[in-house]
């Protein structure tokens, strides 16, 4: 387990010192000779260039999970639809959410959002209470406390790091190398917490 966690560190660590070398050209992307238009439209659509290197990689893989989703992920998913009722469905996916409450907590602490860390907190611990473990989210449904959809991805981008590479990743789907990270440093944080939590029941 510990040799695991080791690797997963290392490609975390990997992945930002990439991420850090493309970091200068996605400051430096289209500000030379920056001219504002007065006649410019104020809610005209804006285009970012996005850098796709790995464009022949990216379609193997989006056709492969392409054939995944249609062939596999679809008929499980309304297997499990027909079989599950939709209170056990919402019930499993509020246990999950709540599992993952503390590491939205954190990125909203590092990004600053201390109103929304703390809607966070008291999420956690409402629905772990009176909400069964989280299976119930009565912290919504009674308090209104909506989860907050904070990443490492957007803690990064908060601090100002480009998107980098697109990618395609496998059965998850497409991100940029600033999400993968971000998508790698959450997974580590929540095997040390569910880890900690463990040990700790």
């Amino acid at each position: 387990m510990l040799i695991n966690k080791y690797k997963i560190y290392l490609i975390v660590i990997f992945l930002i010192s990439l991420q850090f070398n493309f970091a200068s050209f996605c400051f430096s992307e289209n500000t030379d000779n920056f001219e504002i238009d007065p006649f410019e439209e104020p809610f005209e659509e804006k285009h970012t260039q996005i850098s796709d290197p790995l464009e022949p990689l990216n379609r193997i893989t989006f056709k492969l999970n392409d054939a995944f989703y249609t062939h596999f992920f679809n008929p499980v998913s309304r297997g499990y639809a027909r079989i599950m009722p939709e209170t056990i469905r919402s019930g499993i996916k509020n246990f999950f959410s709540n599992i993952n409450s503390p590491i939205r907590f954190a990125n909203c602490l590092l990004q600053g959002k201390f109103k929304n860390s703390l809607i966070e907190l008291k999420r956690f611990a409402i629905n772990s209470t009176l909400g069964v473990g989280g299976i119930f989210d009565v912290a919504y449904s009674d308090w209104g406390y909506e989860p907050q959809d904070e990443d490492l991805g957007k803690t990064l981008a908060c601090y100002g790091i480009g998107q980098g590479w697109y990618i395609v990743l496998p059965v998850i789907g497409p991100k940029n190398i600033r999400d993968t990270i971000g998508l790698a440093g959450d997974y580590f944080l929540y095997d040390i917490y569910t880890e900690k939590l463990g040990n700790s029941i």
